[in-house]
């Protein structure tokens, strides 16, 4: 048997029912691993394994980094002598290369494999720095939680070695990012690291314990069972891309690099290797934020790195932006001008709607539908040019209507701003209207405060909305016959603002939803009208992505769409209020790419 530590180095928490909590206690040295601790973390494994009361499993960390990898100190910290096998190794101390091949077989890789496939969900909840071998212990588990000052570092080829003996980088980096941080040694922060897909989700340090307990209870209230079949069903895909084959190659790669050291230099690795490793994590260097990823805490030069487009200028405020057939299609509200723009900004006038328009959508056979928005009536748009009146809804509200979403089957979801917001009256809330394709008009829901953006899932089951004066995204089930059922917050962004002007309110919310688009994926990307930029929303309700304007200025609504449906629309303005009232001229469409289509 293995002797145990003098001081225990691993400690078993139950935080909740159903949650076991396993913490890295070696805070002296940076939570490095020798072969008490990784023993030690294995019981800790079995314990929870063992334990039918425990439903999910959390690996987390004291100190102020989660690991500083092995312990370098390889005379003393991995001494196998006595130490009975637990991956079917053994031979630990057999002369020549043999005796270290199976030491590391056990502690660096068979553990880790073992680990990987425990037949509860496991959570690592990282923080700091998480260094070469630290990476082993965050790689088998099946989701990462970091915390906001999370660096990843993997600088084994600064040893000489070829890769780690737990090799999954390209399946956690994808294979570009994979080979520059082997090639480099260069740092992954945790915004570029879930960016990647490698972590699942960021939180400030503060919440990090919090939040993953909380993500923890949740995956523990499911059927357990379901849960085990899931993640074994997703680790089988991955041996099936060849992952466990690639492990045990790469494995052996890294001991011919091992043996390649002692030739060289009578060690296992290049001794000039952990000053250079020492010298780069004091650094705390890390690559500039991507371009891809502008977050909240972001400043205005990290979205200056993202590319945009400027698809027209000198408009004096446009919404309902769509892409169809190759163009962009546009309302100038304030103009009362419907107009098309092919990529290259070319333009094409469509039709003039004397009540100011906004909201647009296509019914199946292509007719264009356009809210004309101060007399409150639906105008249809033919192949042909001619106009007509498809709906009137002047009848069941005195107010404006504003957005419109119409689904595939042909029903337009209007939204009514609800009081008189060209006045400054104080915000009441709106109504919103089902208009079905011949024509009926119907109330679908009430009391949804300024009801703006609407966006339908891709199965076409769930309507969200934006509540703009209420700081929300309020979600609905759609039923066979159009009635909206089961209403639900599908995000919040901070509190509701306390009544006030329209522009009062407006001003006072953490995000104001407006205008809305849904991608492949079902995540919403949200016009926030109150801090210049759009946020791409996931179906928990989470912020993953941000655009901020280049220019700092105001955007109402957005939209997907180009040829390869990955470029983001933003249309923006300096102000709504101010272009009520006069002010125009200053409404732009910028596109940007983004990773997931339309």
């Amino acid at each position: 048997m293995s002797a145990a530590s003098p001081t225990p180095q691993i400690r078993y928490e139950q935080p909740s029912a159903g949650v076991a909590r396993i913490v890295l206690a070696r805070p002296d040295k940076r939570n490095a691993q020798d072969r008490a601790m990784l023993h030690e973390l294995d019981d800790a494994y079995r314990r929870a394994v063992g334990d039918e009361s425990v439903r999910v499993i959390i690996l987390a960390a004291d100190g102020p980094d989660f690991s500083a990898g092995h312990d370098l100190r390889v005379d003393t910290a991995y001494d196998m002598t006595g130490v009975t096998p637990r991956t079917l190794t053994g031979g630990f101390t057999a002369p020549g290369a043999e005796g270290w091949y199976a030491t590391e077989a056990e502690l660096f890789l068979g553990l880790c494999l073992r680990w990987r496939d425990i037949p509860r969900p496991t959570i690592a909840a990282v923080h700091g720095r998480v260094i070469g071998g630290g990476l082993e212990l965050i790689w088998p588990c099946d989701l990462i939680v970091a915390a906001d000052d999370t660096v990843f570092h993997d600088p084994i080829s600064a040893f000489g070695c070829a890769v780690a003996e737990y090799f999954v980088h390209p399946w956690e980096l994808g294979h570009r990012r994979a080979k520059e941080m082997l090639f480099t040694g260069e740092p992954i922060d945790a915004f570029d690291a879930e960016a990647l897909g490698m972590v699942n989700r960021v939180v400030p340090r503060a919440d990090l314990e919090s939040e993953t307990l909380a993500l923890a209870e949740r995956i523990a209230a499911r059927p357990s069972f379901g849960i085990r079949l899931a993640k074994r069903a997703v680790n089988n895909a991955l041996d099936l891309q060849g992952q466990r084959a690639a492990v045990e190659w790469a494995f052996d790669a890294h001991h011919l690099a091992h043996s390649h050291n002692r030739e060289l230099y009578d060690n296992l690795v290049d001794p000039a290797g952990a000053d250079l490793i020492r010298a780069e994590a004091r650094s705390g260097h890390t690559r500039p934020r991507p371009s891809y990823l502008t977050r909240s805490e972001s400043s205005k030069e990290d979205a200056v790195e993202r590319q945009f487009t400027t698809v027209v200028e000198g408009g004096d405020y446009f919404e309902g932006a769509r892409w169809r057939d190759g163009r962009w299609y546009v309302s100038d509200a304030l103009k009362g001008v419907v107009c098309a723009f092919d990529e290259a900004g070319r333009r094409e006038d469509l039709m003039q709607v004397d009540a100011l328009c906004s909201g647009l959508g296509w019914l199946p056979d292509g007719t264009l539908l356009v809210v004309s928005m101060k007399d409150r009536t639906l105008l249809a748009r033919g192949a042909d040019g001619a106009v007509r009146r498809h709906a009137d809804l002047s009848a069941l509200t005195p107010h404006w209507i504003n957005d419109m979403y119409v689904d595939t089957r042909g029903r337009a979801w209007v939204g009514t701003i609800g009081f008189a917001i060209h006045e400054g009256e104080t915000p009441r809330p709106g109504e919103l209207f089902r208009v079905d394709p011949d024509g009926t008009v119907v109330v679908a829901a009430r009391d949804l405060w300024c009801p703006n953006g609407v966006v339908v899932t891709a199965d076409g089951t769930t309507l969200i909305v934006a509540e703009s004066f209420a700081a929300r995204l309020t979600a609905f089930t759609i039923g066979a016959d159009g009635t909206l059922s089961d209403r639900r917050v599908f995000a919040q962004f901070g509190p509701a603002p306390d009544l006030a002007g329209p522009a009062e309110m407006i001003a006072a919310t953490e995000l104001a939803p407006d205008g809305m688009t849904i991608d492949s994926q079902d995540h919403v990307w949200v016009a926030d009208a109150n801090h210049q930029r759009c946020v791409r929303v996931s179906p928990a309700g989470e912020i993953v992505d941000e655009v901020a304007h280049p220019g700092g200025v105001n955007v109402y609504t957005c939209a997907l769409g180009g040829s390869d449906g990955r470029q983001l629309l933003l249309a923006a303005a300096d102000g709504f209020f101010e272009a009520i009232q006069g002010v125009g001229g200053t409404a732009a469409l910028l596109a940007t790419p983004v990773d997931v289509p339309a």
